[in-house]
């Protein structure tokens, strides 16, 4: 086990373990059995008992949507029951119990505040103390003592505030929820899979806008516009993270190429925030240093043949007349013209597919060889790209040609190119400065200039271009129907989001998300 990970395992378990040792002192001092604050289920059944909650509330502990809500209420009732009602008590309480339950739980009985000295807005009078002389008020003689009771709407509103504010955290740094909205990673991920994303796993990347809308990631909803402001950005900082980047992980990171985006859902150049932009998922396959190269479809590494992933896809044109139903018994999407939106792996199209004849197909290798065997199939013919190819039936019309691949050059033969690696100088030549052109300048924001045959960076004549960060080489399981590093460059480690765990939903129609995929719901990302 790395480092890392022996760090944020020993920090998660000080803080279940904090959290237990208050409570155990909290019980007793409210006149409960203090060891059953270590019995899981039995722990929640008294703490919702001292709280007089009701009893489905231990249910609503359990359930994922509703936990952090009830939590968060539970801990600030507990701590209104010793006499904690400053609004930065309860939000200690609320955010941090594994340290507030201790401090107040191992504190004299003497030191506890009392009634009379008690200068928050919201003073009781006399309480009554328990026969061991600890104060601790039940919501009953809370209701008695307070002079202006607090409404249950304001309690609710501080539990959700609170409860935000961990849910803010979380979102940030630990753990978010994306869906999949493209086929470019079937079959290993499905369009309306949707995952969990773990931040921590190549190191939480501490926020670099500090001036953004919560839960909201780059537009507003509804009226449109950024979501956020960017009077100053903050540098970019990685906390140490469990794992690093390998080759094939899958990996979540931020659209690098905006300013070349002529997409129409973000207008041209309106997103230079490595943190706001759009949230991509491909597939790692160049790693820093790396020589790569893509020869009639076949990726290499280092000059070696690339291990293929379990279930990477290309576009076959197959030559029969097959009927939708049988398509679809075959596992494949057809092309349904009332519903042009959703997606489809098999449909008859000449314009999209190239197919002359027949169905044009993205799946793997053994379900084109299932198919040729079928009845009246004549054909299945993976349809790689020649190196004659013309550029532009390669690249999105009107994208630079700087930064991106040179020779050879469309989906299925390129390269060869060096990935950047942080301080390892790459020679500069007339033939291939333009691959580097945006990590230079877009990404590290140094000056660069080619003037007369010679290069400058920051005004200064060089040979060579030595990277500040690292970059990786990201490409979609789905390699012909994929908008990925072949198109748009290397993406840069500040960009890097996380990488997904598991899915937690899954759909066929994410408009209409009535037909699930219940054999996919629970499943590991990690392929």
């Amino acid at each position: 086990m790395s480092a890392p990970a022996i760090f944020y395992l020993t920090l998660y378990l000080l803080s279940v373990i904090g959290t237990r040792l208050g409570l155990y002192k909290l019980f007793e001092k409210a006149g409960e059995d203090n060891w059953k604050a270590f019995v899981p289920v039995l722990s929640d059944i008294v703490w919702v008992k001292l709280i007089d909650k009701p009893k489905w509330w231990v249910v609503m502990c359990f359930l994922p949507a509703a936990r952090t809500l009830v939590k968060v209420q539970m801990r600030i009732d507990l701590a209104k029951g010793f006499n904690r009602n400053t609004w930065w008590e309860h939000a200690a309480a609320a955010i941090l119990p594994f340290i507030y339950f201790p401090y107040i739980g191992f504190q004299p009985t003497g030191s506890l505040p009392s009634a009379e000295n008690n200068d928050s807005p919201r003073k009781r009078g006399a309480l009554p103390a328990k026969p061991n002389g600890v104060v601790f008020i039940t919501p009953e003689q809370h209701k008695a003592f307070y002079p202006e009771p607090i409404s249950s709407g304001r309690e609710w509103y501080d539990a959700i505030l609170y409860a935000g504010t961990a849910a803010v955290i979380i979102r940030t740094l630990y753990f978010e929820a994306f869906v999949i909205p493209t086929t470019s990673m079937e079959r290993t991920l499905m369009a309306g899979d949707f995952l969990f994303v773990s931040k921590f796993h190549y190191g939480c990347r501490m926020p670099m806008v500090p001036f953004a809308l919560p839960f909201v990631h780059n537009q507003l909803p509804v009226v449109g516009g950024k979501s956020y402001l960017t009077p100053f950005e903050l540098p970019y900082f990685r906390l140490p993270g469990l794992t690093t980047i390998k080759r094939n992980d899958i990996v979540v990171f931020n659209y690098p190429a905006h300013d070349i985006d002529n997409s129409g859902i973000i207008p041209y150049g309106t997103i230079d925030e490595p943190s706001m932009k759009e949230n991509y998922i491909k597939r790692c396959v160049g790693m820093p240093g790396d020589v790569l190269e893509v020869k009639m479809g076949q990726l290499f590494i280092n000059q070696k043949p690339a291990e293929r992933p379990e279930f990477q896809q290309s576009s076959y044109c197959v030559d029969a007349p097959l009927a939708p139903l049988l398509m679809d018994k075959q596992g494949f999407r057809v092309f349904n013209p009332e519903k042009p939106d959703q997606n489809a792996d098999c449909l008859y199209d000449p314009n999209r597919t190239g197919c002359a004849t027949g169905y044009g197909l993205w799946c793997t290798p053994a379900m084109a060889e299932k198919v040729k065997s079928l009845p009246d199939v004549k054909s299945v013919t993976e349809q790689i790209a020649p190196v004659e190819v013309r550029e532009e039936g390669i690249y999105p019309s009107g994208i630079t040609r700087e930064g991106l691949v040179l020779e050879h050059n469309n989906r299925d033969n390129f390269g060869p190119l060096k990935l950047p690696r942080q301080g390892e100088a790459i020679p500069l030549t007339e033939k291939n400065y333009r691959l580097y052109i945006r990590c230079i300048k877009n990404y590290e924001k140094r000056d660069f200039a080619y003037k007369g045959g010679k290069f400058y960076i920051d005004g200064k004549e060089t040979t060579q271009y030595v990277p500040n960060m690292n970059y990786y080489f990201m490409m979609g399981d789905n390699r012909h129907n994929s908008g990925d590093s072949r198109y748009w460059g290397f993406v840069p480690e500040n960009h890097i989001v996380g990488t997904p765990i598991f899915i937690f939903f899954s759909t066929e129609n994410i408009t209409n998300p009535s037909k699930w995929r219940l054999s996919r719901i629970g499943t590991s990302c990690v392929k």
